[in-house]
């Protein structure tokens, strides 16, 4: 995220004071935005990855369901699970895979 509003590359060369200087530059608004749960659902709904503030999309495919559900609307956490499964499915690389994550997600929101 911080490379995409930089414009920069980070890499080991990078020293720990120009790594926080441009936290402090481009991301401390961003930061206090991203306290707020309902602007973080609107970002993890975008389509587009790069937008995501998440390191990858097997993060946001379980991020973006928990924001949902604690939100109260679990009938759109669960539309959104299913959009979720019938795209990411094959490709998420992460435990537990992503129909046993939300069988659970449904079962603790449900009880």
């Amino acid at each position: 995220m911080l490379s995409s509003l930089s414009g920069r590359h980070y890499s080991e060369d990078n020293s720990p004071e120009e790594l926080a200087n441009d936290v402090l530059k481009y991301l401390s608004d961003e930061l206090v935005r991203l306290r707020d749960r309902s602007h973080l659902i609107e970002i993890l709904s975008i389509e587009n990855p790069k937008l995501w503030p998440t390191w990858s999309a097997s993060h946001r495919n379980r991020l973006l369901p928990l924001l949902l559900a604690n939100s109260g609307n679990i009938e759109s956490t669960k539309l959104k699970c299913e959009e979720i499964i019938n795209k990411y499915a094959k490709s998420d690389q992460m435990f537990p895979p992503l129909a046993v994550f939300f069988q659970l997600l449904y079962e603790a929101y449900s009880a």
